[in-house]
């Protein structure tokens, strides 16, 4: 029947029985309840593995659900962006992340640069397309939707063959090093007492404000107002200021996108989600000017978003084609396999002496957003801090904006490796790379000035001892 006709609507009920099957293995079986994965997770697994791509028991499409995806990452940074900033004082921890996030996408970046250059060297042609360089940022560090979205708009464009599904695919692999590898990095740090050690500023007094949240009460919002009598529901009004901002977005990008050449317009709706952000920002101040206070609820907001992103982890990870995987399984497994071991190392190497306070617990929860997304950084947190009651998550919460700001650079550079790679190879790329080197120091260089970050000897030690001194410029490292 016409009523059914397309088949997004049965696609999505699919999505959503695949998380209730999740649910209930997670409370079935208690080794995954003991793994702490989060249910969407499970959900993207079985959906991989009993969808087309796998047993063929579901009959969803790839190609319908990369459409979901890519709407759905657009309304998950509106939600979020039109929640009012925590009016917590932001401490040294807070700053830290601030600087991490952009600093080690960066990196990622960059040693995505480095394994096409040697992989194409060691090949003696150009046999991987740079667009893969940037996917390791991408999926690693913004998860399925943006990576999935550019990695399709650089198909496009630039002839970054099959760029949607590798992007998804580089995603899921950083699924897989956010919970394999953070589930054995939680259960080492443990065994060694990592997790109830504090980081070197604070042992060695570090400045005022830049470590005692030890005790700070947990972020906590107020919760979700009720409808008044004639008024409307709360929830219409937050899925209302969605829309509204949605709907500002595509009368943008219908309007702009024609104005640029057309071989850069799908680049331009690739970057949906960032112009989604400006409007819903630019909402939020207005929306408190009308009479009788702002509509909008943070805890609706905050709730409609984390159902997103749900709904979008899981039909990211169904919509892998395991055809694709295994036709580029060598590279995809090179580059992330370099991607995961260096965020890993360089998450655990800054915890000391970037965070004052529950250093092992941050460099947990930013780890698993540098592999995953917040989800998953947060669904690894609840391994050391279960009501995420003491102040990481809080801390995590209120350095996303200002992070997100902070990688801006990053965003704009991405395109570039991409668009040069049929006439500009390898010039262009190493051009980038040293852009990108430039771009790391000058965030260490002000994190170093602004926040608790300490350059800690011995540097070759991933968790210096208490009473290491930081080595001074021109110093012997001691």
């Amino acid at each position: 029947m016409q009523y059914w006709a397309g088949g997004y609507v049965q696609d999505l009920l699919i999505i959503v029985a695949l998380i209730a099957a999740a649910v209930g293995l997670r409370r079935l079986l208690p080794p995954l309840q003991r793994l702490g994965m989060p249910d969407a997770l499970i959900a993207g697994v079985l959906g991989m593995a009993l969808g087309p791509a796998g047993a063929d028991l579901l009959p969803f499409s790839s190609e319908r659900l990369e459409l979901i995806i890519y709407h759905a990452l657009a309304l998950v940074f509106i939600s979020v962006s039109l929640q009012a900033p925590q009016k917590n004082s932001r401490s040294g921890a807070t700053r830290s992340i601030t600087f991490a996030i952009p600093a080690l996408a960066a990196m990622q970046g960059v040693i995505g640069l480095l394994a096409v250059l040697i992989w194409n060297a060691a090949a003696g042609e150009k046999a991987l397309h740079s667009g893969f360089s940037m996917l390791l940022p991408l999926g690693f560090n913004q998860g399925p939707g943006p990576a999935m979205t550019l990695g399709g708009s650089w198909a496009k464009d630039y002839g970054f063959a099959d760029g949607a599904q590798l992007g998804l695919i580089v995603a899921a692999m950083g699924y897989a090093w956010c919970c394999v590898g953070g589930v054995a990095l939680v259960a080492y740090g443990r065994r060694r007492g990592w997790h109830e050690q504090a980081g070197l500023s604070l042992l060695g007094g570090g400045a005022e404000g830049e470590g005692a949240d030890a005790d700070a009460a947990p972020c906590e919002r107020p919760p979700a107002r009720r409808a008044e009598l004639g008024g409307l529901e709360p929830l219409t009004g937050q899925l209302v200021a969605i829309a509204i901002v949605y709907l500002g977005t595509w009368l943008f990008l219908s309007k702009v996108a024609p104005l640029v050449p057309e071989d850069r317009q799908s680049t331009i709706y690739g970057f949906h989600f960032l112009i989604a952000t400006g409007f819903a920002l630019a909402l939020r101040p207005l929306a408190a000017k009308l009479p009788g206070g702002t509509p909008l609820d943070d805890d609706l907001l905050a709730r409609i978003s984390s159902a997103i992103v749900d709904v979008a982890t899981c039909a990211a990870l169904a919509a892998v084609r395991i055809e694709v995987f295994l036709e580029y399984l060598a590279p995809v497994l090179f580059i992330t396999t370099m991607g995961g071991l260096s965020t890993l190392l360089a998450c655990v190497w800054l915890a000391r002496r970037a965070f004052p306070d529950q250093p092992f617990h941050h460099a947990i929860i930013t780890y698993g957003a540098l592999t995953g997304t917040a989800t998953t950084g947060l669904a690894l947190l609840r391994m050391l801090d279960p009501q995420l009651q003491g102040p990481t998550a809080r801390n995590y919460v209120l350095a996303v904006t200002p992070s997100a700001l902070l990688a801006l650079p990053l965003f704009a550079m991405m395109p570039w490796p991409v668009r040069t790679f049929a006439d500009g190879y390898p010039g262009q790329q190493l051009t980038v790379l040293g852009v990108l080197l430039v771009y790391s120091l000058v965030l260490l260089a002000f994190w170093r000035m602004v926040g608790p970050l300490k350059f800690a000897g011995p540097l070759a030690s991933l968790w210096p001892k208490e009473r290491s001194a930081e080595v001074q410029p021109g110093g012997e490292d001691g």
